[in-house]
């Protein structure tokens, strides 16, 4: 809902739009897996009740750092997400 009034914003910064969108998406998977928002935390929860959601939260942790360096590197690297859309669209 906020990308459509992000957008003038980004494109005004010179940013990329689909490299925008991808940083943002990746940021909304590592949202959807921790506390206290953690949606999907809750799903497996249901799923599978007589699992501790400590122990979701443990086996969720590997998942959030990698999604932490591919933050980090796409944003210091954007022709990584923007390789193969630039070789699609010419």
């Amino acid at each position: 809902m906020v990308a459509p009034m992000l957008l003038p914003v980004i494109r005004g910064l010179g940013f990329d739009p689909v490299w925008f969108a991808g940083i943002m998406t990746v940021n909304l998977e590592i949202g959807l897996v921790t506390p206290p928002v953690g949606l999907n935390l809750y799903i497996v929860k249901g799923i599978a009740p007589d699992v501790p959601l400590s122990e979701v939260l443990r086996g969720v942790l590997p998942f959030v750092i990698i999604e932490v360096i591919v933050i980090v590197a796409v944003s210091a690297f954007p022709h990584l997400a923007l390789w193969l859309p630039n070789r699609m669209i010419g």
